[in-house]
């Protein structure tokens, strides 16, 4: 059976840096891993191509693993709109974020569950044309002189290719775990506002929600 390529323009949030909404077009195929959102039950691919047949437009959620990989597409056969994600769906703090791994642009494994012990600084970026790159690289310099910077470690998520990421960051950070393609993460973590920054403490609690680094009290990120 041919393959069944489905197009989504995916609504991600808010820039606090220009008050415009922030939109990703993608495509996928979803064969195999579709599911009825409200049984649970698998639907055959057969059993999909029929129902896009008749309803073009279809509702989807995506379920994303801890690898950034999606495990199901639920679909929802009662609407056709897409049920937007909001900050209610995020973690709340006070409770052990989900776990994740990363694959860095340099090729090392980032896993939450090796991170215990460390404080975590999860960015997830803005599209790359609006990165201020003189502040990213000054923070990258600030992290080096800290006195506590083997106390914590910080990532910064972006959904484009580390091919882009690269031509856009010119040089090496030392200090930042760079993470490329990461749009399903930010589906896992219904992030929707940009930038955004997780505080996690070393048990792997969320402290909070951030859009600025400078809100974050770096010196207090110790482990006693």
């Amino acid at each position: 059976m041919r393959a069944i390529i489905v197009s989504m323009i995916i609504l991600f949030g808010w820039s606090h840096l220009t008050g415009q909404s922030v939109s990703h077009k993608v495509s996928f195929d979803p064969s195999g891993k579709i599911y009825n959102k409200h049984t649970g039950k698998r639907v055959s691919d057969e059993e999909f191509s029929k129902y896009i047949t008749d309803n073009p437009r279809v509702s989807f959620e995506h379920e994303i693993d801890k690898y950034g990989e999606v495990a199901r597409y639920l679909l929802d056969t009662t609407t056709r709109e897409v049920a937007p994600r909001t900050e209610e769906d995020q973690t709340k703090p006070g409770k052990p974020l989900p776990e994740f791994v990363f694959t860095s642009m340099t090729g090392e494994t980032v896993a939450s569950q090796e991170l215990k012990g460390q404080w975590i600084v999860l960015k997830f970026e803005i599209f790359l044309p609006m990165l201020d790159v003189a502040a990213l690289k000054q923070l990258d310099t600030k992290i080096e002189s800290m006195s506590n910077k083997e106390d914590f470690v910080m990532i910064d998520c972006f959904i484009e290719t580390a091919d882009e990421i690269t031509s856009k960051i010119d040089g090496e950070l030392n200090n930042i775990f760079l993470v490329s393609d990461a749009m399903n993460f930010q589906l896992r973590y219904s992030i929707v506002r940009y930038p955004q920054i997780i505080l996690i403490d070393p048990q792997g609690i969320v402290v909070g929600y951030y859009s600025k680094e400078s809100e974050i009290d770096w010196s207090g990120l110790t482990v006693n």
